[in-house]
């Protein structure tokens, strides 16, 4: 028991330094992966950073390049005469995006081009009222007397005035005197007429757009609102087109009237880029009225957007040129298209100007306006998707790569260990087959020398007690002839050389037979036998099935305690026939009855017990039943006993 102990803790431990070793290789594989992946990070990171520099370097160096041409063509401008500075102006201007103008500034007043490309402009319209005095009397009538019908008499003798700008006030004054009279259809006549004075002022406004506010309103008064929307629409079109030249001021009104009929969608363009354009090109007025910079750059911010003006000076002029993020958008393309990149610019404050940098981007390439002399600052981080997948791809192949390694250390490591613990195993049972066996041949080799020797010696001289020796003798070597035997016949059905005799004989008779001669070998355990009438006749080796049976009763009897009954019977089951071998032993546990058939296996309450025995008996019962293409099953209730169940094809 001491040696079976020390295999089995031998094969634990060896099972354990098995596992231990492909852990610490699966270990250290999964180490130097995550080493390497880590070395392809920082070499990725590290190459995107490169890129992002370079990247960097070259949107200052286009940026550079774009301005100073710009640069360029406002200097050669400033050298023209105003009337060639208009023409180069506009012939340079059809060739720009939506957000670009050229500005040229003179005594006369602003000029932007191309014309009509902004919404609004800082000057407004050329002003041209009409004098004050001419409706002094009619507007005190209006305002302090609230004498409608007096008012109305003073300004009619001024309606046909050849003057368009005195003849357009005094068709609002009557427009607006009928309206507060509730004559509706007096002010939208008085308006309709005022529509045909193209190029007359009112009030620093073009006299056609007053006309259609105020018919807008009227509109609005009577409740037509189809009309309204009809008269909004055709409003904000022709401001769309830029017909009038407006203020800001201005622009804002008008274009929130119609967006209140239309909706916030539908008034007029100028609220994205040109607007942003227009509002920089009021700021750079501004600018030039409080500063006389003759040269410079000056990036201008609204709620719209941004611009950035360049300018030069030219005698009693002034050139400018202002660009918005398309044109700087243009100048970048190039660079950034090739290379997969991000951009972003940011003025001094920190406001984003062009672009946005993805979120959680902790390395990027920056180039700071003190530097540059640019503007703004540059920010790019590189985002190369084609190097990021390729990356990804390597990643994941050295992960599966990793994994498959890992697991064909694992699965080695588990065959190796399962084939080593089954070779100790085989090694424990085959060494207590050998004890067993020897064991075997100890007990009738002792019982053969010593009656033989007491014989030979004459020291049994009776008659009576050598007649028993003899027997005891003879029983003791068919005992060792049986265990010969059957290691012999085991040998050769597991080398498969076994050789079978099958013929058509009856189990009953055999079961008789059997259970005579091992009755007839001492044993002390009573066996009944009960045949029924119809059990069917078998194809079968006699002696094999024999020699199955002679097992199954042998460990029936060694098995049993005392003299306890063993029972055996022959009955059809189906179209087989059944053979049992019932004792009223001490069983098998459940774990061990599918073990005790496999070869050298035998119950851990037998080896305690000291019962003899090869592990063989049930082993070779196995073999001899499957050559016989039949079955054997097995019942057992440990503490009560045990059915073995023979079952073999019918014969017919």
């Amino acid at each position: 028991m001491r040696s079976r102990h020390l295999s089995l803790d031998s094969g634990r431990r060896l099972q354990a330094m098995f596992m231990a070793i492909a852990a610490l290789l699966t270990g250290t594989l999964l180490w130097l992966g995550w080493q390497l992946s880590q070395q392809d990070r920082e070499l990725a990171s590290q190459r995107a950073q490169e890129r992002g520099d370079n990247a960097a370097d070259l949107s200052v160096a286009a940026l550079q390049k774009s301005l100073s041409q710009a640069e360029e063509q406002l200097t050669h401008m400033a050298t023209l005469p105003l009337s060639e500075l208009r023409g180069e102006a506009s012939r340079a201007a059809a060739s720009l995006g939506g957000d670009s103008v050229f500005v040229v500034a003179h005594k006369a007043g602003l000029e932007v081009f191309p014309e009509k490309r902004l919404p609004f402009q800082p000057d407004g319209a050329a002003a041209s009222a009409a004098p004050p005095a001419l409706f002094a009397e009619a507007d005190a009538f209006e305002f302090r007397k609230q004498d409608y019908r007096s008012a109305i008499l003073t300004v009619e003798h001024l309606l046909s005035s050849s003057n368009p700008t005195v003849r357009a006030s005094a068709l609002m004054r009557l427009g607006r005197l009928n309206r507060k009279q509730e004559k509706w259809n007096e002010a939208l006549a008085a308006y309709e007429e005022m529509l045909a004075l193209a190029g007359a002022m009112v009030e620093d406004l073009p006299a056609e757009l007053v006309a259609r506010q105020a018919r807008l309103r009227v509109f609005e008064e009577r409740g037509m609102n189809e009309s309204a929307r009809h008269e909004a629409a055709a409003l904000a079109s022709l401001m769309e087109a830029r017909k009038w030249r407006l203020n800001r001021g201005a622009y804002e009104f008008f274009r929130s009237e119609t967006s209140r009929i239309l909706g916030p969608a539908s008034g007029p363009a100028g609220t994205d880029a040109t607007f942003a354009m227009a509002a920089a090109v009021a700021s750079l007025h501004e600018f030039w009225q409080e500063n006389k910079e003759p040269i410079g750059r000056r990036l201008f911010r609204d709620s719209g957007g941004w611009s950035l003006a360049l300018w030069r000076e030219s005698g009693d002029a002034k050139v400018a040129f202002l660009v918005g993020p398309v044109w700087l958008d243009s100048a970048l393309q190039k660079v950034l298209s090739r290379r997969e990149m991000s951009l972003s610019l940011t003025d001094a404050e920190g406001h984003t100007v062009l672009g946005e940098l993805p979120a959680g981007t902790p390395r990027q390439s920056v180039r700071l306006a003190s530097v540059t002399q640019l503007p703004w600052n540059v920010h790019v981080v590189a985002g190369n998707v084609t190097a990021e997948k390729w990356m990804n791809l390597r990643r994941r192949l050295l992960a599966t790569a990793l994994g498959i390694i890992t697991l064909f250390i694992l699965a080695g490591g588990y065959l190796i260990t399962r084939a080593v613990t089954r070779e100790l195993t085989v090694s424990r049972l085959q060494s207590d087959f050998v004890s067993a066996v020897s064991h075997e041949f100890r007990t009738p080799l002792t019982t053969l020398c010593l009656l033989s020797g007491q014989l030979a010696k004459g020291k049994i001289d009776k008659a009576g007690d050598q007649s028993e020796y003899f027997n005891v003798l003879s029983n003791e070597s068919q005992r060792l002839r049986r265990l010969v035997e059957g290691l012999l016949n085991f040998g050769r059905m597991e080398a498969g050389a076994a050789q079978y005799r099958f013929e058509t004989i009856d189990p009953a008779e055999l079961v008789q037979q059997v259970t005579d001669d091992f009755s007839r070998e001492g044993e002390r355990h009573p066996i009944e036998v009960h045949a029924q009438a119809d059990a069917p006749l078998v194809r079968a080796d006699r002696a094999a099935l024999a020699c199955a049976l002679w097992n199954l009763l042998d460990n029936a009897a060694k098995y049993s305690a005392g003299s306890a009954l063993i029972e055996v019977d022959v009955e059809r089951v189906d179209n087989r026939a059944a053979i049992r071998v019932r004792d009223r032993g001490q069983g098998i546990p459940a774990p061990e009855q599918e073990r005790i058939f496999h070869k050298f296996v035998r119950g851990e309450a037998a080896i305690q017990a000291g019962i003899r025995g090869t592990g063989l008996g049930l082993a070779m019962v196995r073999h001899i039943v499957a050559a016989h293409h039949g079955e054997i099953e097995l019942r057992s209730d440990p503490g009560k006993g045990t059915v073995f169940t023979l079952l073999l094809p019918a014969v017919g």
